[in-house]
C-alpha cells in the first residue's frame, strides 16, 4: 500500500485543459494558493497544517485546471498503462467557500482521466459546465444547464439546484485530446450524504452539502481485471480525525461496463492520469480547497 503519495509541488503536472480558462487565472497562479488551516472558519486540525486553495480573479477571468501525478512518482504507479488487478482508494478533505449567488467553484478527485486541451466551442462556455474526460468525483456547485435533474422530487424542478453544492460521480466521454465537455445526465451520479438543512424547494432530497465546511471524501476505484470498473464514494461521519480514524459511509456508486466504449477507461491505455482538479469563477467569493490528498493502492 502507498499513502500520502503527493508530498511536494514538484510531483505534480499542471494540465491546462481549457484554452479560455487557464490555470494562470487562479488568484495565486497555476498551482493555487497555500492556505494555513488555522485561518479557516470551522478548521480541521488533525490532517496537517496546510490546504491548497483555488479562487478566480476579477475581470471575467475564470480558471480551470487538473493536477496529475507525474509518471516518475512511485515508478509510474498513478499513470497508464495500469495493471488490471490493481485497485485505488482516493481520499481528501474537500471544501467550498461560497457566498450568496456566486457559488461557481468546485474541487474534484481524478480517478482515471485524459489530458489535453478542450475545443474552442466548449471553452466559450462557462468553466462550471466542464468536466474532464474519464472518471472524476466532485464537490461542486451546479446549475440547471448541466443536463441533469439534481433534485427530481423538488417543488421547483427547474430551479431547485441553484447555488447548492453536491458530491457528484462523473464518467465523461473517454476521448483523447478533447477532454473538456459537459456530460449528459446518465453519466452523472448524485451522491447522498448531504448535510444542508431540508428545504422543500432547494434541498428536498437532502443531497446538498454545506459551504464553509470541510468534508472528508473517499473514492474507491475497483478494476475488475479488465472486466469493468466500479466507483464507490464514501464520506466520513467522524469529524476532525486524523487519517485512518474515519467512519466511512457509502453515499454513491457507479459501475462502468467495458461494453460502454464511450466512457470505459481501459487500464492498458497510456493516456490515463490520476490526481485532482479545480475550477473557480471570477468572483473571489467562490473558492475551492483540498487538503491531505492521498491514494491507497491495493493489488488483488
Amino acid at each position: 500500500m502507498a499513502k500520502n503519495v503527493v508530498l511536494k509541488q514538484s510531483d505534480i503536472d499542471v494540465q491546462q485543459g481549457s484554452k479560455n480558462h487557464p490555470t494562470a487565472h487562479f488568484e495565486s497562479g497555476s498551482y493555487g494558493a497555500a492556505v494555513y488551516h488555522a485561518t479557516f472558519t470551522n478548521p480541521i486540525a488533525k490532517s496537517g497544517d496546510w490546504a491548497r486553495g483555488y479562487a478566480g480573479l476579477y475581470n471575467d477571468n475564470q480558471a480551470w485546471g487538473m493536477y496529475t501525478i507525474k509518471s516518475s512518482v512511485d515508478s509510474s504507479r498513478y499513470a497508464g498503462p495500469l495493471p488490471i488487478n490493481r485497485n485505488y482508494s482516493f481520499r481528501a478533505w474537500m471544501r467550498l467557500d461560497s457566498e450568496g449567488d456566486d457559488r461557481y467553484s468546485g474541487i474534484g478527485l481524478c480517478l482515471k482521466v485524459r489530458t489535453g486541451a478542450g475545443t474552442v466551442e466548449e471553452d466559450s462556455s462557462y468553466n462550471y459546465r466542464q468536466y474532464p474526460a474519464g472518471y472524476t468525483v466532485w464537490l461542486r456547485s451546479t446549475t440547471p444547464d448541466e443536463k441533469t435533474d439534481l433534485e427530481p422530487n423538488s417543488g421547483h424542478v427547474g430551479t431547485e439546484n441553484y447555488y447548492r453544492n453536491y458530491l457528484i460521480i462523473a464518467t465523461n466521454d473517454n476521448v483523447d485530446g478533447d477532454p473538456i465537455s459537459t456530460p449528459t445526465g446518465h453519466k452523472i451520479v448524485m451522491c447522498g450524504g448531504g448535510d444542508e438543512p431540508y428545504d422543500q424547494y432547494y434541498n428536498k432530497d437532502g443531497r446538498a452539502y454545506k459551504s464553509h465546511k470541510w468534508h472528508r471524501v473517499r473514492a474507491d476505484l475497483i478494476q475488475a481485471g479488465g472486466g469493468g470498473d466500479t466507483i464507490n464514494v464514501y464520506t466520513s461521519s467522524a469529524g476532525d480525525v486524523s487519517p485512518g480514524n474515519e467512519v466511512w459511509e457509502l453515499v454513491g456508486t457507479k459501475t462502468i461496463q467495458p461494453t460502454d466504449s464511450t466512457i470505459y477507461m481501459d487500464p492498458v491505455g497510456s493516456n490515463i492520469h490520476m490526481g485532482w482538479c479545480a475550477y473557480a469563477n471570477e468572483y473571489k467569493e467562490a473558492r475551492a480547497f483540498i487538503s491531505n490528498f492521498e491514494i491507497i493502492v491495493e493489488d488483488t
